[in-house]
C-alpha cells in the first residue's frame, strides 16, 4: 500500500501536481464480534448448516473480513483488499485462529 502511495505521489509531479502524504487512520477492528461469528460459523459447519455457515462468510466479507479455511481444521481470517467498509485494505494484519 505505501509503494502503490509513493508512485502515485512521484506521477502527480511528472504533471506538475503538489501532494503531500497523508497517513490514513487504521479502522478499528472488532475481534470479539469477528471471533463471535467465526464460532457460530464453525457451530453450523459442525451442524451442516452449510447455508447459515456461508451466511456468515459472506457478511464477515462485507464487512472486509477474508476467511481462510485450512486443512488443519483451523479458520484464519484477516482484513481484505480495500471495500467501502475497509478502506486502507490492509491485509494480514490481527490474524487469528480459532479451532475447529
Amino acid at each position: 500500500m505505501r509503494a502503490l502511495s509513493q508512485t502515485l505521489i512521484q506521477l502527480a509531479g511528472v504533471f506538475g501536481l503538489e501532494v503531500q502524504a497523508e497517513t490514513l487512520p487504521v479502522p478499528e477492528i472488532d475481534v470479539n464480534w469477528i471471533e463471535s461469528l467465526l464460532q457460530q460459523r464453525h457451530q453450523a459447519r459442525k451442524e451442516k448448516r452449510y447455508a447459515e455457515s456461508d451466511r456468515i462468510r459472506n457478511q464477515l466479507q462485507a464487512a472486509g473480513i477474508t476467511l481462510i479455511d485450512g486443512p488443519d481444521g483451523q479458520t484464519r481470517w484477516h482484513r481484505s483488499s480495500p471495500t467501502p467498509a475497509n478502506p486502507t485494505g490492509i491485509t494480514g494484519a490481527w490474524e487469528e485462529s480459532v479451532s475447529q
